[in-house]
C-alpha cells in the first residue's frame, strides 16, 4: 500500500514532528531524519547538506532594539529641552528618527557584519545562550533529477522567544507609530500655541518607541516550543505536496534548517548555488482563518503572479486572499529565495491571536490544529505547479 494514504497517517506524522526541536538538537535531528525518510518512501532521492548557523542576525536585531530604546530617549530629551523660538535641533531631529527607522534594514546589516566579533558575548546577555556561538545543521534536499524547475520548501525548526509572534508584530507597529510621533513633534517643535499637544506627543513617542523597543531587545531564542503551526503544519503541506507530484521529476524539495536564526538555512542553500524557476514555501499553515498567499517576486514577477493566482483559484477566493508583500516585522524562507531570482509563493493560515499569539511559544501544540487545511493547501500547491508546468512545455 502507498504510504500516507490515509487520513490518520498525515495525522501521526505530524504529532511525532510536532515537538520541540531547536536547531541542532537531538529532537531536531531525529526530525530531519524522519521528514528525510518519508520522502525516500515517496521515491525521491534525499541529500543532507550540513552548516553551521550563526545567531549573528538575531543577536543584531536585538542590539538594534537596545539602539532604539536609547535613541528614543535621547531624542525625546532634546526635542523637551529645545526652546520653541528655535526650530532647526528640532527638525534634524526629526529626520534623525526618520532615517533611523527607514534604515533599518541597512543598521541591522551593517550590526550583523561585525556580529561573528560580538555575537558569542553580547549574544548569551541578551538571550541568545543556546546559539551564541553557531549551531550545526542540516538542510534536506529531495529529487528525482539534477535541475528541478520548482521548489516544495518548509522549514524543519522551531523556537521559543520570550513574546510570542503577535507581540513582536505589535511591537514593530508600536516603534513605527513611536518613530513618527518623535518626528512629528520635532519637526513642528516651534509653534508655541500647541506645546503642550507636541509635549504629549513627544512623550507619547518615546514610551511608544522604548516599549517597542524592548521586546525587540528582549526576544531571546531558547528551545522548548513544539512548533506545531511553525512549521509542522508547513512540513506536511510541503510532503502532500511532494507525494501528489511524485510522478513527475521536474519538481524538489527543500527542507531548510536554522529558518529560525533568520532563514540561515535559505541563505546556505543560495550559497550552495541554488537553481530553478518556482518555489511554494509553506511556513505557518493552521486549520483556522483565510490563506494568505504572499508573492515573491524574484526574477519572473509574472510566473509569481500567475501561479499565486492558480493557488487561489485552487483553494476558493472566498478562503485566500494574495497580499503582495509580507507582514512587515515577520521573515519567510521565500524573500531569500526570491532574492536569489526564484520567484514563487508564501503559503500562510491563520488568525492574529489563535496562530500568531501562540506561534514561538510552549503553547503551540499540536492537540490544538486542525492539520486539513495544512493537507488542503499541499494539495492546491501541487494542482497550481501542475498547471503552470503544463503551460511552460
Amino acid at each position: 500500500m502507498s504510504p500516507y494514504t490515509e487520513p490518520q497517517d498525515w495525522r501521526r506524522l505530524f504529532e511525532e514532528i510536532s515537538i520541540s526541536r531547536l536547531a541542532s538538537t537531538d529532537n531536531c535531528t531525529a526530525v530531519v531524519t524522519k521528514i528525510a525518510g518519508v520522502l525516500v518512501e515517496f521515491g525521491y532521492r534525499v541529500q543532507l547538506r550540513e552548516f553551521v548557523a550563526g545567531p549573528e542576525r538575531l543577536v543584531a536585531g536585538s542590539v538594534f532594539g537596545v539602539l532604539l530604546i536609547v535613541g528614543s530617549v535621547i531624542a525625546a530629551a532634546t526635542l523637551l529641552a529645545v526652546p520653541s523660538a528655535t526650530r532647526v535641533p528640532g527638525v534634524m531631529v526629526a529626520l534623525v528618527v526618520l532615517v533611523l527607522v527607514a534604515g533599518l534594514p541597512g543598521a541591522v546589516e551593517a550590526l550583523v557584519a561585525g556580529g561573528r566579533l560580538y555575537a558569542p558575548w553580547v549574544g548569551s546577555l541578551l538571550g541568545y545562550r543556546l546559539v551564541a556561538r553557531g549551531v550545526s545543521t542540516a538542510n534536506i534536499t529531495a529529487v528525482k533529477r539534477a535541475d528541478p524547475r520548482v521548489w516544495l520548501v518548509a522549514h524543519s525548526d522551531s523556537k521559543v522567544q520570550r513574546s510570542s509572534l503577535a507581540t513582536r508584530m505589535v511591537a514593530v507597529r508600536l516603534v513605527e507609530v513611536g518613530a513618527l510621533l518623535l518626528a512629528l513633534s520635532g519637526a513642528f517643535g516651534s509653534l508655541k500655541a500647541h506645546r503642550a499637544v507636541l509635549t504629549a506627543g513627544t512623550v507619547l513617542g518615546a514610551a511608544l518607541a522604548v516599549a517597542g523597543g524592548a521586546v525587540l531587545a528582549t526576544a531571546g531564542i531558547d528551545d522548548g516550543s513544539p512548533g506545531a503551526i511553525d512549521n509542522a503544519t508547513g512540513i506536511v503541506a510541503a510532503l502532500a505536496a511532494a507525494k501528489q507530484l511524485g510522478d513527475r521529476d521536474d519538481v524538489g524539495i527543500l527542507i531548510t534548517g536554522a529558518e529560525e536564526l533568520a532563514m540561515a538555512g535559505a541563505r546556505q542553500w543560495v550559497r550552495d548555488g541554488a537553481c530553478g524557476r518556482l518555489f511554494v514555501n509553506f511556513d505557518g499553515v493552521d486549520g483556522r482563518g483565510r490563506y494568505v498567499l504572499s508573492v515573491h517576486r524574484g526574477a519572473s514577477p509574472g510566473s509569481a503572479r500567475t501561479l499565486a493566482s492558480r493557488l487561489r483559484d485552487t483553494l476558493g477566493r472566498e478562503d485566500a486572499r494574495i497580499v503582495k508583500y509580507i507582514t512587515f516585522g515577520m521573515f519567510v524562507d521565500g524573500m531569500i529565495l526570491a532574492k536569489a531570482g526564484l520567484a514563487g509563493v508564501t503559503v500562510q493560515r491563520g488568525t492574529f491571536a489563535g496562530t500568531a499569539g501562540v506561534a514561538h511559544t510552549p503553547r503551540d501544540v499540536a492537540s490544538r490544529v486542525d492539520i486539513e487545511g495544512a493537507l488542503r493547501a499541499g494539495r492546491a500547491a501541487a494542482s497550481a505547479i501542475e498547471s503552470c508546468l503544463s503551460e511552460s512545455t
